[in-house]
């Protein structure tokens, strides 16, 4: 079964893309939000299948998009529900008829890319970083790698956004000798006013990441209380269930008159374009897009040596790379940036301009909806 097809200037192509959370809004719902509304904007016909009732359905709607919420959906592992789960996305795929089901994380991948094949629909499947890579205990990964070469036996190709990332899926043999595609992230660009300026003092770091383990907020503050000779501010942008340990640290640090929390912020932009250098001290990322922004804003990248972030980050070029979870490694990294005006401002031109090469948000459109359209 496939979906309409208008010839003339090009293919009309009907996308469905499917993701489980909307509690949360990060980086890969983020992504399918960009994705689509762009999709949509060339002509093409969207939908966009989520599960729950959170605020990312608001996000979708707000921009105009088609969505069918499943409540059952779910990140967890619930046998029922995710029965339930997958017959009414496969409903909502029969009555859609779309010409290419592009499912985002985990669960979405598993109950999509079996709902895609039910209808003789090709699929995508794009992990936004594995599961079984993420930090849990010796017997929760081997049981998550062994549900992903599961299905990963199922038709269809596997985009990453990172080659670190399918480096990590081919060690653990997930969908040998399949169609696999790497296609970085990719931001729009923003107007000349928000190109952050790096001479500003005291100079504000500012990290743009949600509050929960893997992004590892304390490594950053733990360096930042080795620095407290220096002037600086921080900005710390996002929510999440680490908040509150994260106030209680500033609080033991003494950094309570140089740290702000800022929660979950729609003007990203504006505030980038305000700070002189941006931070990220994840324990694991797959290709994070809040790297991009930062270049793009013309920002020095100081972030952990993790995942696809050196696929982005030039280390001693566009910023620096630090290794996870040191603290003294961050605050010597940190310094520099500091007390150094003018390496601020040649780290962010080097990175403003391997944005503007690499990382705009045409150039992964026109990738992925050249995918798309071989897939039909």
């Amino acid at each position: 079964m496939t979906g309409d097809r208008v010839t003339g200037d090009g293919t009309r192509m009907r996308v469905a893309f499917v993701i489980t959370r909307t509690d949360i809004i990060g980086g890969a719902s983020l992504h399918v939000l960009q994705l689509a509304e762009s999709l949509q904007s060339r002509g093409h016909d969207v939908l966009v299948i989520v599960g729950g009732r959170g605020p990312f359905i608001t996000e979708l709607k707000a921009a105009n998009l088609r969505v069918a919420a499943l409540p059952r959906l779910q990140r967890a592992i619930r046998p029922r529900d995710d029965l339930r789960s997958y017959r009414a996305l496969r409903r909502e795929l029969a009555a859609f008829q779309p010409s290419v089901v592009s499912t985002h994380t985990s669960k979405a991948g598993a109950l999509g890319r079996l709902a895609a094949r039910s209808l003789g629909v090709p699929a995508t499947y794009s992990p936004h970083g594995w599961t079984f890579a993420e930090e849990s205990s010796r017997g929760r990964r081997a049981a998550y790698a062994g549900l992903e070469r599961c299905f990963a036996r199922l038709p269809g190709t596997i985009v990453t956004v990172s080659h670190d990332e399918d480096a990590v899926g081919q060690r653990a043999k997930i969908g040998t000798g399949q169609r696999r595609v790497t296609i970085h992230n990719g931001v729009a660009d923003v107007d000349d006013g928000l190109i952050a300026r790096a001479d500003r003092e005291p100079p504000l770091v500012i990290s743009v990441a949600r509050f929960e383990a893997p992004k590892d907020h304390a490594t950053l503050l733990r360096a930042l209380g080795k620095l407290l000779h220096l002037d600086f501010r921080l900005q710390l942008v996002g929510d999440g269930p680490e908040l509150a340990a994260a106030r209680r640290l500033v609080s033991e640090l003494g950094l309570q008159d140089r740290v702000e929390f800022l929660g979950h912020r729609h003007d990203v932009a504006e505030l980038l374009s305000h700070a002189q250098v941006f931070a990220l001290s994840s324990r694991s990322e797959s290709f994070p897009m809040t790297v991009l922004e930062a270049m793009r804003a013309r920002l020095p990248v100081i972030a952990s040596n993790v995942g696809g972030i050196s696929e982005a980050v030039v280390d001693g070029h566009t910023g620096l790379l630090v290794e996870i979870g040191s603290a003294d490694a961050w605050a010597d990294s940190l310094k520099h940036f500091l007390i150094d005006r003018d390496l601020r401002d040649a780290l962010g031109a080097n990175g403003r301009d391997r944005y503007l090469e690499c990382f705009g948000h045409d150039r992964m459109l026109d990738q992925v909806t050249s995918l798309y359209l071989q897939l039909e």
